[in-house]
C-alpha cells in the first residue's frame, strides 16, 4: 500500500473559515489578484510578492503567512491589512 503523502504548507494562503469575508488581493504593479466576497470553505494562494492584503472580517479567516498558519487571522468583524513580503 503507498504511503499517504502530506501536502506542504503553502508559503502563503489565505482560507475562509467563517460564513464569508471580503478579500482583496493587489499583486506586484498594483494589479488586482481577487476583489471579492469569498465563502466558505474557500483557500487562495499566492506565489508573487509584494502582496497588499485586505481582510473585512479577520476573525472569519486563516491565514498561512511564511509557512505558518494563523487561526483566526484577527477578531471577528475586524479589518485587517498587511503587505505580504
Amino acid at each position: 500500500m503507498p504511503a499517504a503523502t502530506a501536502k506542504p504548507t503553502p508559503d502563503f494562503a489565505i482560507t475562509v473559515t467563517g460564513r464569508a469575508s471580503w478579500v482583496e488581493v493587489i499583486g506586484p504593479r498594483g494589479r488586482v489578484l481577487v476583489a471579492a466576497i469569498v465563502r466558505h470553505g474557500r483557500t487562495l494562494t499566492y506565489r508573487q510578492r509584494p502582496l497588499a492584503v485586505t481582510i473585512g472580517d479577520a476573525g472569519a479567516v486563516r491565514l498561512v503567512l511564511h509557512h505558518h498558519a494563523h487561526s483566526p487571522a484577527g477578531k471577528r468583524g475586524a479589518v485587517l491589512r498587511f503587505t505580504y513580503r
